[in-house]
């Protein structure tokens, strides 16, 4: 029964990626770079625009060592649901509770485009379709992820550091769907 629940929740998280076309994914950065995150934990919430009510909060700890992401993903009380680990070998799913209903190559590319330093995108971007620029905004930035003329994600954040006490917004315009990585303060009752 905890199983089909859990499976439930997850259909919900992404109610129609399924049924999208396969979203891009951009050649990835190099996992070491000295401002990227080393170990964090997050709230992180994704949710369909076409439904906000079906958004789904889970909890996550980043992790970047030896080359490699992982990202441990799990339900508010603390069930383990997948691990996505991303590496020489690309971005896959291990120690999974059900089969989450996205790729792990869309989940890896949208947390590396929020969390990775502008400059390490556009170097691993170098002689691709892909960029990203950024803007000042308000008391924070916005961030556009381009493929070729296609803006495929906004991101926004809400001060000048990459990893702070402060949400970070990524909009897929692909797959109409937005997560937000979050401090754990900031979880909803």
């Amino acid at each position: 029964m905890r199983r089909r629940l859990v499976t439930l929740a997850l259909s919900a998280l992404l109610a129609g990626l399924a049924g999208c076309a396969v979203p891009s994914v951009s050649p990835h950065p190099v996992l070491e770079h000295p401002d990227a995150p080393t170990t964090e934990t997050r709230l992180l919430t994704i949710e369909p625009e076409s439904a906000p009510d079906e958004r789904q909060q889970l909890l996550s700890v980043l992790k970047l060592k030896d080359h490699s992401l992982t990202v441990v993903v799990a339900t508010p009380t603390g069930q383990r649901l997948f691990t996505l680990k991303d590496d020489q070998n690309g971005a896959r799913f291990t120690q999974t509770l059900t089969d989450p209903p996205f790729p792990a190559s869309w989940l890896a590319s949208r947390l590396e485009w929020s969390l990775w330093p502008l400059d390490a995108l556009n170097t691993a971007w170098l002689g691709s379709d892909w960029s990203a620029v950024e803007t000042p905004q308000d008391s924070g930035r916005v961030r556009r992820i381009q493929e070729g003329d296609e803006t495929v994600a906004t991101i926004r954040y809400q001060n000048d550091r990459l990893i702070s006490n402060a949400p970070v917004t990524l909009e897929d315009h692909q797959t109409r769907h937005r997560i937000t990585i979050a401090p754990l303060s900031e979880r909803s009752p």
